[in-house]
């Protein structure tokens, strides 16, 4: 299990879900990822404060690169989602 301050900013991480969460920012008891579904093929921003991470929320860190490359192959599709390229 991971906790906050092992989340660093442009790493994948899984938490045992349809998704991939990609860190975008990180501050002071917060970070922001894309949240990547693989159902959906569609991305969308969450943000969880530091004891939602410190909860147990993501499992490891994902480096596979046919996992993670898939935040490279993502367009604009409404002002809180984007859509994988096809």
């Amino acid at each position: 299990m991971l906790n906050f301050n092992s989340l660093e900013i442009g790493h994948c991480y899984s938490r045992g879900d349809d998704a991939l969460y990609k860190v975008v920012d990180k501050g002071s008891g917060w970070v922001l990822v894309l949240s990547y579904s693989f159902n959906h093929h569609v991305a969308t921003p969450w943000i969880f404060n530091a004891t939602e991470i410190n909860e147990d929320i993501f499992l490891h860190e994902e480096t596979d690169e046919w996992e993670t490359d898939i935040f490279n192959n993502l367009e604009y599709h409404e002002y809180d989602m984007l859509k994988e390229k096809y």
